[in-house]
C-alpha cells in the first residue's frame, strides 16, 4: 500500500513540474522543443511571414557547446534569413518567429523532424549528423517587413536587368570590331608568305 501511495505521489510530482531537462536553464516547449532565454530585446515587433530576419547564428551539439558559427562560416557580420511558415510542431521557425529585435536565446529542435522537412539545410559531419537534437544560439539584429523585402527584390531584379542590358550593348558593339579584325588577321597571314620572299631572297 505505501508503494502504491509513494508511486502515486511521485508522479503527480513529476507532472505537475514537468519533464526533466536534459541541459540545465532550458525550459520544455508544448511544442517539443527546450528553450532558454538569455537577453530580452527591446523591440516590440517580430518578423512576420514573407519578411527577414538578420540574425546570428550558432549550431550546438548534445553537450550545449557551438559547433558550427554561420556567420563566421559564412562571412556575414548579421545572417539573412526570409521567414516561411512552420513545417512541423517544434520547427525552428517557430520559435524564430516570436522574437524582437534584441532579443538572445538558445533551443533545442529534434534532429529527425530538421532532417524530415529540410533535408537539403541540415547537413553535418558524421559526428553530429545522428545527433537526437539540434541546438541553436541565436540573437536578433534587425527585422525587415515583408513590404520592404519585396521592394528590395524588385530594386536588386531590376539592378541585375539593367546590367545585362548594358552588356548586350557593349557585345552588339565590339561585335563588328571584332570581326573586323578576324578579317584583317586572317588577310596579313595570307599576305605574309609574299611580302617576305623579296627580304629573305636578298
Amino acid at each position: 500500500m505505501k508503494k502504491s501511495i509513494f508511486a502515486f505521489v511521485a508522479a503527480a510530482f513529476l507532472v505537475a513540474c514537468g519533464p526533466v531537462s536534459p541541459w540545465p536553464g532550458y525550459e520544455a516547449e508544448q511544442n517539443g522543443s527546450w528553450f532558454q532565454s538569455h537577453k530580452k530585446g527591446e523591440g516590440k515587433e517580430t518578423v512576420e511571414l514573407g519578411g527577414a530576419i538578420f540574425i546570428k547564428i550558432k549550431f550546438k551539439d548534445m553537450k550545449d557547446s557551438i559547433f558550427i558559427d554561420v556567420n563566421k562560416e559564412s562571412r556575414s557580420p548579421s545572417y539573412p534569413m526570409r521567414m516561411d511558415s512552420s513545417e512541423f510542431t517544434g520547427d525552428f521557425l517557430d520559435i524564430m518567429s516570436r522574437l524582437h529585435v534584441g532579443d538572445s536565446v538558445s533551443f533545442f529542435v529534434r534532429m529527425d523532424s530538421l532532417k524530415k522537412y529540410y533535408p537539403d539545410e541540415f547537413v553535418f559531419d558524421a559526428a553530429h549528423d545522428t545527433m537526437e537534437y539540434l541546438g541553436f544560439t541565436v540573437s536578433v539584429d534587425s527585422i525587415y517587413t515583408k513590404t520592404k523585402v519585396d521592394e528590395l527584390q524588385a530594386k536588386a531584379a531590376a539592378e541585375r536587368q539593367k546590367q545585362q542590358e548594358m552588356m548586350m550593348a557593349i557585345q552588339a558593339v565590339m561585335m563588328p570590331i571584332q570581326q573586323k579584325a578576324d578579317s584583317i588577321s586572317k588577310t596579313l597571314k595570307k599576305k605574309d608568305p609574299t611580302m617576305l620572299k623579296p627580304y629573305l631572297a636578298k
